[in-house]
């Protein structure tokens, strides 16, 4: 089912944005233009060989009409159940909500940058990327300028696929209510293809592409006290699967991620509907961001830590919020 019309809005001009070679090795660009079998993408078309570097800047511009820009469109199919077994008063209340989704997006547009495309290119991870860079012819030293396209385009197709769970109990216990609760998500798929041309990629398990994440907390309720403790999951990841071997090999760079937790322990104290404090710990054992070879191409990192939501960057915290209703 389509339900998204022409959604581009975008100034009636694309930059040109100029982009120096440096630290590109030449070798490698020869392969990635050889492997990938683009024979307007070869070596001498982007003006390099096996044995010359060119440098420089170039700019130029062309019009939004020439983009060829399509209508993005989007497919979304979700169902689930919903769980409720009942075994009496003294058993508690148990719910399981278990749902499938599967959401494609196909001509999405997108504008990808300079030094991602020029660097996608050469290293042989996304050579359709190539059809963005060229060069200037090279006759010297300071010709053979570099010229990336950074520009809109229309995303071949992006889909996702998986499967959530929610789960939610709570008895009387004691003086009090007990109540536990967690949050699941299997990633089936997830998969990228920027042109039609080519292989579609298959992101899943890869680092920010966790088959396994979730959230769960256990709580006990009792008078105007709140204990609760929480903790935040994501599963191994790794880009292994996604470089070639022989431009990074195994012994040398490591691009994987081990499962990561984080607990989180706060109590509040709520005399009434008006008033609230609640105190905590986040990251109650300070655990700290994980660590791969900086070399990886599919992410970004500061020393060595993977740019991605879910790690913690701050260590243990303590925290202390008050709440009150004036009106």
């Amino acid at each position: 089912m389509k339900w998204a019309e022409d959604r581009v809005s975008v100034d009636e001009d694309e930059i040109l944005v100029g982009l120096a070679a440096a630290n590109i090795e030449a070798r490698r660009v020869v392969a990635a233009c050889r492997d990938t079998g683009q024979h307007l993408r070869g070596a001498q078309h982007v003006g390099l060989d096996e044995h010359r570097r060119g440098a420089g800047l170039g700019r130029g511009e062309r019009h939004f009409s020439d983009s060829g820009l399509e209508a993005e469109t989007s497919k979304n199919l979700t169902f689930g159940t919903v769980i409720q077994p009942t075994f009496g008063p003294e058993f508690g209340n148990l719910s399981l909500a278990i749902d499938y989704y599967r959401i494609e997006v196909n001509n999405g547009v997108s504008q990808l940058g300079a030094g991602f495309l020029a660097t996608n290119c050469y290293n042989g991870t996304r050579p359709e990327f190539c059809q963005f860079v060229s060069r200037a012819p090279f006759t010297g030293p300071g010709s053979g300028a570099l010229t990336v396209t950074q520009t809109y385009i229309n995303v071949a197709m992006d889909m996702v696929k998986g499967i959530d769970f929610t789960l939610r109990y709570d008895r009387e216990l004691g003086p009090g209510k007990l109540d536990l609760g967690a949050n699941l998500v299997r990633t089936i798929d997830r998969v990228n293809q920027n042109d039609p041309a080519f292989d579609a990629t298959h992101f899943e398990g890869s680092i920010g592409n966790p088959k396994w994440a979730g959230t769960g907390h256990v709580g006990y309720d009792w008078g105007p006290w709140y204990a609760r403790w929480g903790v935040d999951f994501i599963g191994h990841t790794d880009d292994d699967f996604l470089n070639d071997d022989a431009d990074f090999p195994p012994e040398v760079y490591d691009f994987s991620v081990s499962d990561y937790w984080l607990h989180t322990l706060s109590l509040r104290f709520e005399p009434n509907d008006r008033y609230s404090l609640t105190a905590g710990i986040r990251n109650l054992f300070d655990k700290k961001p994980p660590k791969i070879t900086a070399e990886d191409p599919f992410v970004n990192t500061i020393s060595n830590v993977p740019l991605q939501s879910g790690w913690d960057f701050r260590g243990r915290t303590f925290f202390i919020n008050a709440q009150a209703k004036i009106f």
